[in-house]
């Protein structure tokens, strides 16, 4: 009996229900139709952090992991997004750019991937591709500066040793020629003060080498690790958008 009733009222109210899951369904179909379509693309980074291979064999993979996982949070910061909207020439602000631009670590690996999703296929790929040069030279920068003012101060120290050693070597020549039988019966004061001068100069010199061979090292790990970042993969040009999917929708 109440099933009798139950198909009574579903076919006496069938229409509503046709009429009601056709414009549901047309209102979607038309709504992500009418929606602009969304294109992404992706660039990808590698990250190298120098570090002394023979301090820990495995520290370069981990800090190179560790800094990937940083780097994705510094990719949309302003200062990048300025130098970005400038090179290629974009009418939005930083925000805006920000707000297209997505950063990830993938997989916990030594890679970024920066992935741009806009209506403009062409602005996608270039946003990207943009995007990853630009961090890839900011990082190389800070590098660079950092390395500069360790091998300045090296130079200091090296500049201020040759002066030291010079002036140690000018008073031991002022003590004469230690071989010459003039100078065998010196005063015991100048015996003393000849072999401090000695001593001193030995220790500068010494510490003169181990100078110039850390500013050599500082050079050599400059010229290596100057871009401890680089461009694996570019942006290609997106062919379809990823969303919306209008059947999915639908």
């Amino acid at each position: 009996m109440e099933l009798g009733r139950f198909l009574k009222l579903f076919y006496k109210r069938l229409w509503f229900i046709v009429l009601g899951t056709v414009l549901v369904t047309g209102f979607t179909y038309w709504l992500s139709a009418a929606s602009p379509p969304v294109y992404e693309t992706s660039a990808t980074l590698f990250v190298e952090q120098p570090v002394d291979p023979r301090a820990d064999p495995g520290g370069s993979l981990s800090a190179s992991q560790q800094s990937a996982r940083s780097y994705v949070l510094l990719v949309t910061q302003p200062a990048i997004m300025e130098e970005v909207i400038k090179e290629l020439g974009l009418k939005m602000t930083t925000s805006q750019a920000a707000g297209n631009i997505r950063a990830a670590q993938l997989q916990s690996s030594q890679l970024v991937q920066i992935t741009v999703g806009d209506s403009n296929p062409a602005l996608a790929q270039a946003l990207a591709n943009k995007t990853a040069e630009v961090f890839a030279r900011q990082i190389a920068k800070t590098f660079q500066t950092k390395f500069e003012e360790a091998k300045a101060d090296l130079d200091r120290q090296i500049a201020s040793l040759e002066k030291e050693i010079d002036k140690t070597q000018a008073a031991l020549a002022a003590l004469g020629d230690p071989t010459d039988a003039r100078n065998r019966d010196l005063p015991s004061y100048e015996r003393i003060e000849r072999s401090r001068l000695e001593g001193s100069l030995l220790r500068n010199q010494t510490l003169y080498t181990i100078l110039v061979k850390s500013a050599e090292d500082f050079r050599l790990a400059a010229a290596r690790y100057g871009n401890p970042i680089t461009v694996s993969a570019r942006a290609e040009l997106p062919r379809s958008p990823v969303r919306p999917n209008v059947p999915q929708n639908t």
